[in-house]
């Protein structure tokens, strides 16, 4: 049963996003999504929709929204993917070792999503050219007379110019095989466990480019209480009906011009997947990878039929 009574409208609001030119993933786009159980605080809004510690915040100087983790500061938020709980961080001053230095998730909402790489910080005395043969050397960190190395498990430092400081941690997806060094950490990757509400929230963009294909959508991302769903089977994802956007654009209705999920306006060359019962459409893999973690319309909530 959905939870709607007394339910509390936010207004919507966007911020830019620079573009990230270092990150080749599929996923990013020019734009965030914030949704439940986050809540984009400007200043001018009491908005109350929102969970403690999902706090997201506009800034253009600095990338577009930031989201604050305990003692390590802002972090750019790069990607936001709702149905299975993920979230990319990264440091938007381009120095991820010196946030994690300071990083304490025990009383954050968020925890690692999949793996963790732990290195060991050492501080080394000297001019920088005598570690010239250390790969994980932290530029960033670097001064005239010390340098900064993270050193990852194959890597050994014997130096006796060298103290140990910490060991650091890395949420990420990537094992010691692709990353072996922290200087080659560029992001985190965390998850934050399902969040009930009473509110009816609207989605937010948050934008890394141009503005120019926003539109106020308000979409609502109520909770039920029953939190214990499980996914559609692959294979019935996969029965529902597709079609293609042509380049005459006419596929695309005034009344149903964007994806509910990740708010993007369709264009031709999109593909859109149609559930059957209640008609709603959406992008391919955006749909696919909601119906994975719930077996409702995202929109109205029923459960789509079994497609024979």
């Amino acid at each position: 049963m959905l939870k709607t009574n007394n339910a509390e409208t936010c207004d919507t609001r966007i911020c830019k996003k620079t573009p990230s030119f270092n990150n080749t993933s599929t996923i990013e786009k020019d734009y965030i999504s914030i949704q439940f159980p986050f809540r984009l605080i400007d200043g001018k809004v009491n908005c109350t929709c929102g969970s403690p510690g999902f706090d997201m915040y506009c800034d253009d100087k600095l990338g577009g929204p930031l989201l604050e983790l305990p003692k390590a500061g802002n972090f750019t938020v790069d990607y936001i993917i709702y149905p299975t709980r993920d979230i990319n961080l990264s440091d938007p001053n381009n120095c991820l070792p010196q946030k994690l230095l300071s990083l304490d998730l025990t009383t954050s909402p968020f925890r690692p999503g999949s793996l963790v790489s732990k290195y060991q910080v050492y501080n080394c005395s000297g001019n920088a050219d005598d570690y010239r043969l250390f790969d994980g050397k932290i530029g960033c960190l670097e001064g005239s007379n010390y340098t900064i190395i993270g050193a990852g498990p194959y890597t050994r430092v014997v130096n006796s110019n060298c103290t140990f400081v910490k060991n650091v941690s890395v949420p990420t997806i990537f094992d010691y095989y692709h990353l072996n060094e922290l200087n080659q950490h560029s992001s985190i990757y965390l998850t934050w466990d399902i969040q009930e509400h009473t509110c009816l929230h609207p989605s937010v963009r948050c934008y890394r480019g141009s503005l120019s294909s926003w539109r106020n959508v308000e979409a609502s991302t109520t909770a039920t209480t029953n939190t214990n769903h499980v996914g559609l089977d692959q294979i019935t994802i996969n029965s529902y009906p597709t079609v293609l956007i042509g380049k005459s654009g006419r596929m695309i209705k005034p009344d149903d011009d964007n994806c509910p999920i990740c708010l993007a306006d369709y264009i031709p060359g999109d593909s859109l997947k149609v559930l059957p019962g209640c008609l709603h459409r959406f992008h391919v893999d955006c749909i696919d990878l909601w119906l994975s973690a719930k077996p409702t319309c995202p929109i109205c909530r029923t459960f789509p039929p079994l497609n024979s």
